[in-house]
Parts: structure tokens; C-alpha cells; sequence
């Protein structure tokens, strides 16, 4: 019998390990995770510490993977998102009503810093936003402000002067005095009444003005 060298004997074991490894693979990764488990738990604090100091001494370094990493992982990033957030949403809703109670005026500081320096983008997101939820835009407001719910669908022009709005969607009409719902405005229209007084009173008032100092105002009529 040829007796073995070290080198063979010490190749020989490896493959002994590799064949183990590959038998057992999940049974070796759960005993791995058990051991891992206790550790943290009996070092949290030793843990945690380490994890400071390495942070705070290599911040750019983490920062610059953490931007590499979004860059490269933005629709895995935004699923796993989605999908945390349809499993914690009522978590997440509860987690930023908090911090908007609690950060009401840093929020605002940020949004007017991020106006100022975007205003345009901004405007043109806005504008894009209410064109393409009109409806959903609409529902927003009129439970924000109040509004009386409307009794037919938005039309595409004014109901006063028959014009299209240019940028600015039409605005739900209403009697101040009543609540009730009155019918779909442009912006002029719609400022122009309310200037007026808002009421049937004022604006026969008005009619009338025009018609006792204006020769020509009964040609319009």
C-alpha cells in the first residue's frame, strides 16, 4: 500500500468536505443561521457599536455605494417598496402622519426651497398631474374645501361663456349661501361672479349700471 503524502491526504479531506457540503447545503445554512441569530442576540450591543464606528469612518464610501446601488436597482428598489407598502400600509400612513405632526415647519421650509429652486418643473408637473386626474383632482378639493358634491360630470368648456379653459381646469360652481351646487366655470367666469358679489341681486345691479351709462349696451343684449 503506497503511503499518502500530506498534499493528497490534505486534497483528499477538501473533496471529503466538498461532497459533505453539497449533501447537507441546507441543513449547513440553517445551522449557519441559528449560529448567527444567537450571536446577535448575545452581542447586540457589540454589534451595533462596530456598525457605528465603521459607518462613521467610512460615510462617502457608503453614501457612494448607496447611490450606485439605486442607480442600478431602481425597479427593484420601487417593487420591494410597493410591495412593503401594500403589506404596511396602515404602518406607513400612521409612521408619516407622526412625523408630519411632529416636522410640520421643516416640511414646509422644504417644500418652498424645492419650489424656489424648480419652479417651472414644478408648475409643468402640476399642470400634467390635473390634466390627467381631472376627476380624482376634483374629489380632492371638494372634500378639502367643502364643496357640495356636483349633480352631472365635468364638462370640457364653460358653462357661462362656452370657452375652453387654456391652462387651468374648470371650477366647481356653487351658492355661497346655500352650499348647493350651481354648475362648472371657467376661471374669469368664475372670478367674475364672485367679484360681483356672487349673488342674482348684484349682478342684475351691475347689468343695470351698464345699461343707464353705456348708450350702446343695449346692442350686446
Amino acid at each position: 500500500m503506497t503511503k499518502q503524502t500530506a498534499a493528497e491526504r490534505a486534497e483528499k479531506k477538501r473533496e471529503r468536505d466538498r461532497e459533505y457540503r453539497a449533501a447537507n447545503r441546507e441543513k449547513i445554512r440553517e445551522k449557519g443561521c441559528e449560529y448567527a441569530r444567537q450571536y446577535r442576540a448575545a452581542n447586540k450591543e457589540k454589534i451595533s457599536e462596530k456598525k457605528r464606528k465603521y459607518e462613521a469612518a467610512n460615510k462617502e464610501k457608503i453614501r457612494e455605494y448607496e447611490r450606485q446601488y439605486r442607480a442600478t436597482n431602481k425597479e427593484k428598489i420601487r417593487e420591494k417598496d410597493r410591495e412593503y407598502y401594500a403589506a404596511n400600509r396602515e404602518k406607513q400612513r400612521e409612521r408619516r402622519r407622526k412625523y408630519r405632526a411632529a416636522n410640520r415647519e421643516k416640511i414646509r421650509e422644504k417644500a418652498r426651497e424645492h419650489y424656489a429652486a424648480n419652479r417651472e418643473k414644478v408648475r409643468e408637473y402640476q399642470r400634467q398631474y390635473n390634466a390627467a386626474n381631472r376627476e380624482k383632482r376634483l374629489e380632492q378639493q371638494r372634500k378639502y374645501y367643502g364643496w357640495p358634491e356636483p349633480t352631472r360630470p365635468c364638462p370640457t368648456a364653460c358653462e357661462r361663456c362656452g370657452k375652453q379653459p387654456a391652462k387651468k381646469s374648470l371650477h366647481l360652481d356653487h351658492c355661497h349661501g346655500t352650499g348647493a351646487f350651481r354648475g362648472w366655470l371657467c376661471s374669469r367666469c368664475n372670478m367674475g361672479i364672485g367679484l360681483l358679489g356672487d349673488t342674482l341681486k348684484d349682478v342684475r345691479s351691475t347689468v343695470e349700471y351698464l345699461r343707464k351709462h353705456d348708450p350702446t349696451a343695449w346692442l350686446d343684449e
